[in-house]
């Protein structure tokens, strides 16, 4: 399993997750861009999950995608509904710019339709 952050500042959605993956770890950092660089270097897992604070996650979401092994260099965007702005799987070696944080819309992607 792939460690697991929420970036936000929502205590009662981070209690939720937190209460289903005992070891979900939580940033508070704004900056989405510095957020996921900072998930990046406590990550001690290959890939990293990413909640964001606005999302209402699903309890049939388990979090037990693997990425195959060459898609290890992608980032892994899920459906949130009509769109895939939701959870995110990203590598450790993570290269995103500003702009794709800030806007949640990554170019470097592989859409999974869950």
């Amino acid at each position: 399993m792939y460690d697991i952050f929420f970036i936000g500042k929502n205590d009662s959605d981070f209690a939720r997750l937190k209460s289903r993956f005992l070891t979900a770890k939580r940033i508070t950092e704004t900056d989405l861009h510095l957020a996921l660089q900072t998930a990046a270097k406590r990550s001690f897992t290959k890939m990293f999950w990413v909640v964001w604070d606005n999302l209402i996650l699903q309890d049939s979401f388990n979090f037990d995608y693997k990425a195959s092994e060459w898609d290890m260099e992608y980032n892994h965007v899920f459906r949130n509904g009509e769109f895939f702005d939701g959870v995110c799987l990203f590598p450790k070696n993570i290269k995103i710019s500003k702009r794709e944080a800030d806007n949640r819309f990554f170019t470097n992607k592989k859409e999974i339709d869950t």
